[in-house]
């Protein structure tokens, strides 16, 4: 799944797919650099920024400050992205 500007919404379940798409190591957990590879496989995120991007989104949705974004911490960086990244995601309350 590509995210961009320019596509309709999402779900969060969508986001949240795509998004451990790039677990490479399938441990459930989402790293700093699996973020910042999923910025920089996305049209809307320009490839320079995606370190930023994936650090401060890290920072966001990182609650337990573990390092990483697991499965319960989805819904903030989802929110992040949908404030921060422009990403169109439908998160339902």
């Amino acid at each position: 799944m590509l995210i961009t500007k320019e596509v309709d919404a999402i779900t969060e379940g969508d986001f949240k797919k795509w998004l451990m798409g790039f677990d490479k190591n399938n441990d459930g957990l989402i790293s700093k650099s699996e973020l910042r590879e999923a910025l920089r496989s996305s049209n809307h995120s320009r490839v320079r920024f995606a370190w930023l991007k994936g650090r401060l989104g890290m920072r966001a949705a990182d609650l337990n400050r573990d390092g990483f974004i697991d499965d319960s911490e989805t819904r903030a960086l989802a929110e992040y992205a949908r404030e921060h990244w422009g990403f169109r995601i439908i998160i339902v309350t």
